[in-house]
Order: structure tokens, then sequence, then C-alpha cells
């Protein structure tokens, strides 16, 4: 078996590459990705569809959580349909630490989601991640994510 990893067209659609479905899926796009797999650029616009829009256009800031999180999905999606196995695969969100928000989020905002894999310990793995807005930085997180192909606990 050949260790290439097949190309993509950039930018890709995430919502061939996540488990998540409108209305909750808010990433848009793959954007862009390092050569080893260890990090990506993902993109979107908050729309009057998001369910955390409040009804003064702003987003709720546990929103932010979620974008991450779909966007550590989305990459380990991409990186997944690179290396020839299913894009959507099951995962979830195990804990959130360092989160800090910078700014708040409306409607209209074109976001990108920076996403690093860090340390992976059987099927957890710690990502880093980050939002920006056109005018800077918005919020960060360090995510634990579980990733696997079924239950936790049954790859026992």
């Amino acid at each position: 078996m050949s260790d290439e990893k097949k190309t993509f067209p950039l930018p890709y659609p995430a919502m061939e590459l996540t488990p998540h479905e409108p209305p909750i899926l808010m990433v848009e796009t793959i954007n862009s990705v390092d050569d080893d797999a260890e990090s990506a650029v993902i993109g979107l616009t908050v729309r009057e569809t998001n369910p955390f829009l409040e009804a003064d256009g702003r987003l709720a800031n546990e929103a932010l959580i979620e974008i991450m999180a779909q966007a550590a999905a989305a990459q380990d999606g991409f990186n997944a349909l690179r290396d020839g196995n299913p894009a959507r695969r099951e995962g979830f969100l195990v804990g959130v630490s360092k989160f800090s928000v910078e700014r708040g989020v409306v409607l209209g905002d074109e976001l990108e989601v920076s996403v690093e894999l860090g340390p992976e310990f059987e099927s957890l793995c710690v990502v880093f991640c980050g939002i920006r807005g056109k005018d800077g930085g918005i919020a960060s997180a360090e995510l634990t994510v579980w990733k696997g192909a079924g239950k936790p606990g049954s790859e026992r």
C-alpha cells in the first residue's frame, strides 16, 4: 500500500467531511491544509439559519466552541479522505480548556478557524484552535476530542 496521499481541490466542502448536518453544521470549507496533515484552515460565514444566532444578530459565545469542534472534525475527515478512508468518522468533543473570547461574532461575519493537531493518546487527541475574522482574533481554545470508528471503549 502506498503512503502517497490523494489530492483534492481546495476549498473543499466541509459537509462531505463531518458527521454534522444542517442546521447544526456551521463550518463550510476546508480552505488550506499542510502537507503533513497537522494543521488546516476552515472557513465559514455566520448565516441567519445558524441555531446559535440570537435575536439581535449576535452569535452566542458557546457556538464558538461548537465551531472549533466542527473544524476539528472537518480536518480529521479531510485527512481520512486524503488517506483513502471514509471521511465521515465518528467522534465527539471530550473537553475544552483555555477557552478565550476576544470579541463577539455577528450575523454575516466571515470566519477562519485554524486547527492544529497536538498530542494523541490512543483515540484521544488535543487540538489547538483559533477563530479569526477579517479584523483579527476572535476566540481560541484547546479541545480534547475522541475520534474512532466505534463507540468509546470498543477498541478493546
